[in-house]
């Protein structure tokens, strides 16, 4: 992995294990929720606490796989499955894997691309980048999240965006290139952006490497998510 400015894996590992087990400890009071609130057959304040818990175990899984592909970039134990795909099917998917919290939430995903585009790249690695970035927006949007996909300069640019508050300014400040903070008070670990920048710089050609960038500059009004990956 070429940028190793931003953290060391020692301390992503710190940080990723604080935050997972913030969430192991949200998942066990819910679990105590749920089977208290079963017994007054509360089924409003059931279905709140399922969608808690099906967040809470999403993010403790994506950490899991994250660490466990960047453990395997590092050693250089993991080779790129290259192979064309249909970018609108592939985003599709990512979208059909997180309907129910979507359902749940009644929040609206959108597609927006041109369903004859195709694209090389890894998709079991870009769809755990998609699936962390959907998760985290998740909980954060207010009516919709709508992931694009288009072609720029022999690059394809897929944009995941959202109508909340935005990204903190702790979290812009953490995006590859520039310093980068750990918040155990918030959850920030920057284990997202550091795995979402090793899997976009893991697609390259002899003369471009793929990046990500972050900012607040969505046509929804919220956060906007750029993972760009180029001709391979």
């Amino acid at each position: 992995m070429n940028n190793k400015s931003a953290l060391d894996f020692s301390t992503l590992l710190a940080s990723a294990a604080h935050d997972m087990k913030n969430s192991l400890s949200m998942i066990i009071t819910t679990i105590d929720h749920i089977s208290e609130t079963v017994k007054h057959e509360d089924t409003t304040s059931v279905d709140d606490a399922l969608n808690q818990l099906r967040y809470e175990a999403k993010r403790v899984n994506n950490d899991l796989m994250s660490l466990l592909t960047l453990y395997k970039v590092e050693g250089e134990k993991i080779a790129l499955h290259k192979e064309l795909n249909s970018v609108y099917d592939f985003l599709d998917e990512q979208l059909l894997y997180h309907q129910a919290s979507l359902r749940y939430a009644n929040i609206e995903g959108i597609i927006e691309c041109d369903d004859m585009l195709e694209w090389v790249f890894d998709a079991n690695l870009l769809a755990g980048v998609i699936n962390n970035v959907v998760n985290n927006a998740l909980r954060y949007t207010e009516k919709t999240i709508k992931l694009s996909a288009g072609v720029r300069d022999e690059q394809l640019l897929i944009t995941i965006e959202d109508d909340g508050p935005g990204y903190p300014p702790s979290i812009l400040a953490a995006q590859p290139g520039k310093s980068a903070t750990v918040d155990f008070k918030t959850g920030s670990t920057g284990l997202g952006l550091y795995f979402s920048q090793a899997i976009a710089q893991a697609h390259h050609n002899n003369e471009k490497r793929g990046y990500i960038t972050l900012s607040n500059d969505s046509r929804l009004g919220g956060s906007l998510f750029t993972i760009c990956i180029p001709k391979i």
